[in-house]
């Protein structure tokens, strides 16, 4: 006897010792192979029923069978008779099913928490309260052939449950299952390359402990109005192959979805061989003459005699019915993906996790984006098997994510993330969501220089990145139709990062020399430098920020998330970046914070006070000028510098601290918040360009002593009485005969509200 067993043992005399008399033992406990068994019983006294509740007396006696492994396998109840065979929740006419899964047991409560489940049971079975009840939705009990194929059922029933149905199943063999992915009521309707298989829906359920033999199931098809050797007939027909059983689909409202609402119950007898060879033989044939088609209906006559006392054996049925199954990753963030189109850009260490991840999260069809192969040494950390080496990476994975999901629509595309995007706008927009994967500043530069063709129709965009040691990423997001791509939200976190402090580790990890020094070329020749990183370091980086991602998808404005790995301390931060003030400029987008123009309206209070309202002031203009995107990005001003000259008409910006000024901010800021450029205000007058003003800012452009000679002026007014902005591109175009030539581009645009 076990230790588990002992502990029972004294359990039961613990209990049966109890002074109020409700439990005593009836026989002793005994050994019968390697369970212990014991009778005991229950005063029940005077139990609450109600009409179709269990008819209790007042002790009931009980069979106690407790396993070896007690406690941590719970006890079987049984019954020496069959007064509750009918019951919900009796198996086989003699035992009480009291848990659903080992889930529901406590090893900690041993045999007291089991009889007070046995108590709550008996309960509710005589108030007829067993559905819903703290124990199981019982399902139906049969006797499963588990040497059979299991049944996948994939398709929703195509009726509701209660009503009756006779037509076809489509099955989809494979050596380990055959799958159910349809209904029809012609054979002519089954796709080509499926099988079929009789299907009847019946009306009313079955009783809860399943037919066992031909003649029970006869009989429970005739009492819902089909004839059972009509059924024969039907199981002849020649739609499976020569040699394989044949299977019956009978659905039963004997099931419910999740809020509650009835559904069917599906169940699948399967025939044996030699029956189903018989089944053939009883099948019309188009060239029986009158004497064979009699002979045939004979036969089934007899078969029907004959498959009476054939034991039915019933497949094992694995439900997977939308209708049905209450998905494993019901409410979590991942969810979101679920019918999704998402289109992967870049199948490498990150896109081939993310593209995985995004298959099992439901989505419904994925298109994937790779130029790229599958190399020896990128399965130390890739998505991909050995037999996928020298294939192109988007192709490999389409096939694995194939096998991942009922129903996933992938396709894969041998090109580059840039070129695929721009072959077809219209594709592109066509998303719910876009994910790069590629890691590549440029493509990503690329896009946000062409962005402007997307803008008006771009899906949902999320992009990340890990350092060099696979240790943090950075990840950003942008909302659906956003003015600006991936690269504007990067180049924005990238300052929040380096100029709020706190982030060290991570600002070194990927703007500094370190984040250079850390890759390596991993074969010999004109291989790319790549990061060092496991597949764990790059799932854990990949998974958690797509979860941090996703968690704010339904954000209007776009947002940069920082992970890195738990034991760095699974540091995880987010902000949302800036929606900029894009204004467009011959060749430029100008892009400016609202800071600025708060900023501004700071320094203009101040002069207010220290000169008056009529005198102009101004300052400097702080960002980061790109002309590979061509994108100029104000992110910040200052005031003038003290050597500045204030007057009623005119403002001349003085040049006092500025070098050391932009030194100071570009290294602090990395590079993403350097001298840009100047603005100063016309109070009371139109924002444009004095010719005082294109005078000595083109001599100031032409003079400026490195190769890119140009700034950006934004000139604070109004127009009429409404507070608006002139914006000023002064570019250098090159000495000539007569001296430097400077292009001056210019815009006006309105203000939401007052700088001056």
């Amino acid at each position: 006897m076990t230790k588990g067993q002992q502990r029972a043992r004294r359990e039961l005399a613990s209990l049966a010792a109890a002074p109020d008399g409700h439990f005593s033992l009836v026989e002793d406990a005994i050994k019968v192979d390697e369970r212990l068994v014991v009778t005991v019983s229950l005063r029940l006294g005077r139990l609450e029923t109600r009409e179709g509740g269990l008819q209790l007396r007042e002790r009931e006696q009980f069979i106690i069978i407790v396993p070896p492994d007690f406690p941590f396998a719970y006890p079987r109840v049984v019954l020496a008779h069959r007064r509750f065979a009918t019951f919900s929740h009796v198996i086989w006419g003699n035992e009480i099913c009291l848990y659903q899964s080992i889930l529901e047991w406590n090893p900690r409560d041993g045999l007291y928490g089991f009889f007070d489940r046995l108590a709550l049971w008996l309960q509710k079975a005589a108030v007829n309260d067993m559905d819903p009840t703290e124990g199981p939705l019982e399902p139906p009990h049969s006797l499963t052939r588990f040497s059979e194929r299991p049944f996948v059922v994939r398709a929703d029933a195509p009726i509701a449950a209660g009503e009756r149905w006779l037509g076809v199943a489509h099955l989809r063999k494979f050596p380990n299952r055959v799958e159910l992915v349809g209904w029809s009521t012609s054979l002519s309707d089954v796709p080509a390359g499926l099988d079929a298989a009789l299907a009847v829906i019946l009306p009313d359920a079955l009783p809860m402990e399943f037919p066992q033999k031909g003649s029970d199931i006869f009989a429970e098809f005739a009492k819902q109005g089909y004839d059972s050797k009509t059924i024969i007939r039907y199981l002849g027909l020649r739609i499976t192959d020569a040699g394989e059983p044949v299977h019956l689909v009978v659905g039963l409202p004997m099931r419910r979805a999740a809020d509650g609402t009835a559904k069917l119950h599906v169940a699948v007898w399967s025939t044996q061989k030699e029956a189903a060879k018989l089944l053939r033989s009883a099948f019309p044939n188009e060239a029986d003459d009158e004497t064979v088609a009699a002979a045939r209906g004979k036969f089934a006559e007899d078969l029907h005699a004959l498959l009476a006392d054939y034991p039915i054996a019933w497949c094992h049925v694995l439900d997977d019915r939308p209708e049905i199954i209450v998905r494993r990753d019901l409410n979590t963030v991942a969810a979101c993906l679920q019918g999704k189109r998402i289109l992967i850009l870049g199948c490498g260490a990150l896109g081939s996790w993310t593209g995985e991840l995004a298959a099992r999260a439901g989505a419904s069809a994925i298109d994937l984006i790779d130029n790229g192969i599958v190399k020896p040494g990128l399965l130390v950390r890739q998505n991909y098997r050995l037999a996928d080496i020298a294939v192109n990476k988007a192709a490999a994975l389409c096939a694995r994510l194939l096998d991942l999901s009922q129903g996933l629509i992938v396709q894969h595309f041998d090109q580059d993330a840039i070129t695929f995007i721009r072959g077809d706008p219209a594709r592109f927009a066509s998303y719910d969501l876009v994910i790069d994967c590629t890691a590549s500043p440029m493509f990503q530069m690329k896009l946000e220089r062409d962005w402007a063709q997307f803008a008006s129709r771009a899906p949902r965009m999320i992009s990340y990145i890990i350092d060099g040691k696979a240790q943090h990423c950075l990840s950003v997001a942008i909302p659906p139709r956003s003015k600006a791509g991936p690269w504007d939200s990067y180049v924005q976190l990238k300052r929040w990062l380096c100029t709020r402090g706190g982030s060290n580790e991570v600002v070194e990890a990927f703007y500094s020399d370190r984040a250079v020094a850390a890759l390596f070329q991993p074969e010999p020749g004109c291989s790319d430098p790549t990061f060092s990183g496991s597949a764990t370091d790059v799932i854990n980086l990949a998974s958690g920020s797509l979860n941090a991602l996703l968690a704010r998808a339904d954000n209007s404005a776009p947002y940069g998330n920082v992970i890195s790995a738990p034991h760095l301390g699974g540091f995880v931060e987010s902000t949302e970046l800036a929606s900029l003030r894009r204004v467009r400029i011959a060749d430029y987008e100008v892009r400016v914070a609202g800071q600025v123009f708060h900023t501004a309206r700071g320094w203009v209070q101040q002069n207010n006070r220290l000169r008056s309202p009529q005198h102009e002031t101004g300052g400097l203009l702080w960002g980061l000028w790109d002309d590979a995107v061509g994108v100029i990005w104000v992110f910040d001003a200052s005031g003038p510098p003290p050597d500045s000259l204030h007057d009623p008409g005119h403002f001349v910006c003085g040049t006092g601290g500025t070098l050391d000024e932009h030194r100071r901010r570009t290294t602090r800021s990395r590079g993403t918040e350097g001298f840009v450029g100047f603005w100063h205000t016309h109070p009371g007058m139109l924002p444009v360009q004095s010719d005082t003003d294109v005078l000595g800012m083109s001599k100031l452009v032409a003079t400026i002593g490195d190769a890119r000679k140009r700034a950006l002026m934004i000139i604070f007014g109004r127009r009429a009485t409404r507070p608006a902005a002139g914006l000023c591109i002064y570019e250098s175009q090159g000495a000539t005969s007569r001296g430097e030539a400077v292009r001056v581009s210019s815009r006006v645009i309105a203000l939401p509200s007052v700088v001056v």
